[in-house]
């Protein structure tokens, strides 16, 4: 009897399954214990970590409230995950942790893309292990509510599957994650382009799935429009301006590090996709795709602040690379993709913004690193209020204020800040209110009481 008949394949299938997901939980561990988040800093502020969540956890309890600070103005689109974390009562801490559920969820698809195109359990393990040492995963685990994760997954669904269904799903939502889906769609394209050149007995039809693709992406489009052109979008015009005036400090060789940095090794990938492209495209049509996949990474660098993250819009042609490297390797695969995973884990990985980096440091050293005492969590706090007042989003300011006071309610000099940012929201009742406490805590002897009285004795005036 052969194995096939010993073996049923819904048995074999799960067991497909099964490997998979070991093989992504196992890449997910391993790319933690090298590439580590900043956990000792997740109870700080000022942070890139943090800065997003706390406006994020608001858009959580009210999903089309306008944050108006720069940081987060941009979420007024990205609303998929606060409208399902609404209605579906997830508390903070669950919300948070919908992206480090999306990044088991990609990895896992990854080994499934390497299964059906027949890679071997250890080739496979490779291949998912680079694709979290990129900076979608970096930023999904260490950038609290950055959903990044579910935005590749969905890429990747849009990118290389052959189900219409899963298809036309993965390009309705993807857009109300982050608008880059929308911008990387010509990427989408040519992966499926090639896919569908070299595995054509197991691509979908690109004319039909063009169609799907079109066709749910233009949902996302056509409420954009009417928003902005009807007058309701209160995002678009004022991020453009903030943007165009920023982006020219950026220094130059910032540039480059956040192309290198957006994808590092992966590069390499793509390196092979161009050369299969080289091969098989017409000269005309080889030209074209050199001036998409060139000008993509040139809007990437572009298009936002923290442009390694951009370059996750290239993430599916360097999959497709993986796939096609093994045509030129053949024996020498497995050895080649566990040698670039070796100088991967060697190589630094940094989140490269436009005018700062943060290095990723391993498990080890940011376990070792020293909390943040209470002191320094208030005097970023009171930074971060007093950058999002200046910005107009008094309502941030007045909770991350209240959570400083949470932190330790026996300093004067927070109740006297609260105060004096009450003050120019025009909230003067509450504004003395908070002079008293701070008069209370602090005593006659602390040097900020005389000027507490007087600023009493004028909001009173003004109240009366």
């Amino acid at each position: 009897m052969s194995d096939e008949q010993i073996v049923p394949p819904s048995t074999a299938r799960w067991k497909k399954i099964g490997t998979a997901l070991l093989l992504a939980i196992a890449a997910a561990c391993l790319t933690l214990f090298f590439f580590s988040p900043r956990l000792m800093l997740w109870n700080g502020f000022f942070l890139p970590e943090v800065d997003r969540a706390h406006d994020t956890l608001r858009q959580l309890a009210n999903p089309f409230d306008l944050i108006p600070n720069h940081n987060s103005r941009v979420n007024q689109w990205r609303l998929l995950f606060p409208v399902l974390g609404n209605v579906a009562h997830l508390s903070d801490w669950q919300f948070l942790s919908l992206p480090f559920v999306g990044c088991i969820a990609t990895l896992f698809y990854v080994v499934r893309i390497c299964q059906r195109h027949e890679l071997s359990t250890l080739e496979s393990f490779f291949v998912v292990a680079l694709a979290a040492m990129s900076p979608w995963y970096f930023v999904s685990t260490g950038w609290l509510a950055y959903f990044d994760s579910w935005l590749i997954l969905l890429m990747l669904v849009a990118s290389f599957s052959n189900n219409p269904w899963s298809i036309g799903a993965a390009c309705l939502l993807a857009p109300w994650i982050d608008e880059r889906f929308v911008i990387a769609l010509p990427i989408v394209l040519l992966a499926r382009i090639v896919l569908g050149i070299r595995f054509s007995k197991d691509a979908y039809d690109l004319k039909k799935s063009v169609a799907v693709i079109a066709g749910a992406t233009a949902v996302y489009l056509v409420v954009r429009a009417f928003a902005f052109f009807g007058g309701a979008d209160n995002v678009t015009d004022v991020y453009v301006q903030e943007h165009l005036k920023l982006i020219q400090s950026v220094p130059p060789k910032n540039f480059l590090f956040g192309a290198w940095f957006g994808q590092r090794l992966l590069w390499g990938f793509a390196g092979f996709f161009l050369y299969f492209c080289y091969l098989k495209f017409r000269p005309a049509g080889f030209w074209a795709t050199v001036v998409v996949v060139i000008g993509m990474i040139c809007i990437a660098l572009v298009i936002a602040g923290d442009m390694h993250r951009s370059m996750e819009m290239l993430f599916p042609i360097c999959i497709v690379g993986v796939l096609l490297s093994k045509d030129w390797l053949g024996q020498r695969y497995a050895l080649v993709l566990g040698c670039v995973l070796v100088v991967c884990v060697l190589l630094p990985a940094k989140h490269q913004l436009w005018l700062e980096s943060y290095r990723i440091a391993s498990l080890t050293e940011e376990l070792g690193r020293t909390p943040m005492t209470s002191d320094e969590r208030i005097q970023a706090g009171v930074l971060r209020a007093s950058q999002l007042a200046e910005e107009g989003d008094n309502v941030g300011a007045e909770l991350i204020v209240k959570q400083c006071v949470a932190i330790d309610d026996q300093l004067p000099d927070i109740y006297f800040f609260y105060g004096t940012m009450l003050i120019k929201g025009g909230r003067y009742r509450d504004a003395a209110d908070q002079f008293k406490l701070a008069m209370e805590v602090g005593g006659p002897a602390w040097p900020g009481y005389a000027d507490c009285q007087d600023a009493i004795s004028v909001l009173s005036r003004r109240t009366q």
